[in-house]
């Protein structure tokens, strides 16, 4: 018993002097540390994340879940010693891991362990385990306690804690936050069956839905009977509640999806007026042109993605957009810098890898490229762009045979038209004319609009094939 007074006092005198010692507001989160997708411990977590922003805004800079969980390994999120070291590489000083103890003989009522760790040298601070709400809320005020000076606990949890505690609300969350939408919304729309009165679940559908349509490739329709229903419930709820700001964007989202840029540019004014550094909606503010943006008070597109990245250095989409805007204003190597600082955070992250390795290809780096692409396979074996652009790397290289093993996996995958191109290239040298012809006209057949280069290609090339002379 003396020896946890004395760790109490220790922790109390040492997290209340970083706490005097600091201009900065400490950065904190609360992470689930989890094997299983059902887990409640990331409902646990997202309460303690929202009891941060919504008591101790003053005190620390809380960082939600949303805002970095995508970024990070999703093979190792069982692990603290990961999270941590993922977590102070993004700038975080403070984390409470949450963690389900393995008791397999109470798995009807659980048992939670509430951990806090002081990032600068990984060093615990305050452990304690909790089955019930109220124990949840008494630990979670007690992790914080150094911030607040408070040592006033009361309530029964409630106060702390105001979403659905369920499986399936845990699994949903978990989904929607790898980004697997269509998992997330069968499950939210399961849900709403059961039972539609729950709000948080209709609110946080709505996004999630609005995700998945964003990145369909399907009309823009502006009287699609989805938005039409989606923005009914949001305009409701915000006529309901001025203030709510999930329900501010998710309606954005879809009035950019449908195009409607003046509603959303208006939308994004007041999103980012109740929540100034809201990042998910400073990105969606980036899908406007630049005289938008300055409206809404950023110097350019690309102050505003440095914004977002000083905000969150764990928002991976900002990265990507700010590669490809160095790549498209012929700055390969700032555009390298961008993709690799996205790489420092998740190695593992295909889109990062296959961005690096398209500027490596523009830039006939093949030696550089092939093994981001080797790596790219090692984590998706199916990835069909990562075969096609590996056949032209070892194409270049004179490496044909590779070349050609690299082209005809792409087509088995994906149908990827420009390997029919390449293919008729290599056939086409080794003096098999018949193969050749074959696969240049399968391109041209896979032709797409009017302006397709590498169509007019391989006609020219099947032209000059057959009849020894390129014809215009």
């Amino acid at each position: 018993m003396l020896k946890q007074n004395l760790r109490w006092v220790l922790y109390l005198s040492f997290m209340g002097f970083l706490t005097c010692s600091r201009s900065i507001p400490d950065k904190v989160t609360c992470f689930p540390v989890q094997t299983q997708s059902d887990d409640l411990s990331i409902l646990y977590a997202d309460a303690a994340n929202q009891y941060f922003q919504d008591n101790l805004s003053e005190q620390v800079t809380p960082f939600p879940l949303d805002w970095y969980f995508y970024a990070m390994n999703p093979d190792s999120l069982n692990s603290v010693h990961y999270v941590g070291s993922f977590l102070k590489k993004i700038g975080m000083n403070r984390f409470i891991a949450i963690q389900r103890m393995q008791d397999e003989s109470n798995s009807e009522s659980p048992v939670y362990r509430l951990s806090c760790f002081d990032l600068s040298q990984m060093d615990l601070m305050f452990e304690a385990e909790f089955a019930t709400l109220a124990q949840f809320q008494k630990s979670v005020i007690l992790a914080t306690r150094p911030i607040t000076g408070s040592f006033d606990v009361v309530g029964n949890g409630d106060e702390i804690f105001n979403m659905p505690l369920s499986r399936d609300y845990a699994k949903a969350r978990w989904t929607y936050l790898r980004r697997d939408y269509e998992q997330a919304d069968s499950t939210f729309r399961h849900m709403e069956e059961m039972n539609s009165d729950v709000w948080p679940m209709q609110k946080l559908s709505a996004g999630i839905k609005s995700e998945i349509e964003k990145r369909e490739n399907t009309s823009f329709s502006k009287l699609n009977p989805f938005y039409l229903e989606a923005e009914t419930k949001l305009q409701a709820a915000i006529k309901t509640d001025s203030t709510n700001w999930l329900a501010f964007r998710n309606l954005i989202q879809i009035k950019l999806v449908q195009q409607r840029f003046n509603d959303a540019q208006m939308l994004l004014k007041h999103l980012l007026h109740l929540k100034p550094n809201d990042v998910e909606g400073l990105y969606y503010t980036s899908f406007l042109n630049e005289e938008r943006i300055k409206s809404l008070g950023y110097k350019n597109k690309h102050a505003l993605l440095k914004k977002i990245t000083e905000l969150d250095p764990a928002w991976v989409d900002a990265y990507l957009v700010l590669g490809s805007d160095a790549y498209f204003r012929n700055d390969p190597r700032k555009a390298i810098d961008y993709y690799n600082k996205l790489l420092e955070l998740n190695p593992n992250s295909i889109d990062g890898l296959m961005a690096l390795g398209r500027v490596y290809l523009v830039k006939n780096e093949f030696m550089k490229l092939i093994p981001v692409y080797e790596k790219v396979l090692a984590i998706n074996p199916n990835y069909a762009d990562a075969y096609y652009n590996l056949g032209i790397a070892y194409y270049n290289n004179e490496k044909v045979d590779l070349a050609k093993q690299f082209f005809q996996k792409s087509i088995e995958l994906a149908n990827h038209e420009n390997s029919y191109l390449y293919l008729g290239f290599i056939y086409a040298k080794e003096g098999n004319t018949q193969k050749a012809v074959e696969y240049y006209r399968d391109r041209i057949e896979l032709k797409s609009g009017i302006e397709d280069p590498f169509a007019e290609e391989a006609r020219k090339q099947l032209i000059k094939l057959l009849y020894g002379y390129e014809k215009e």
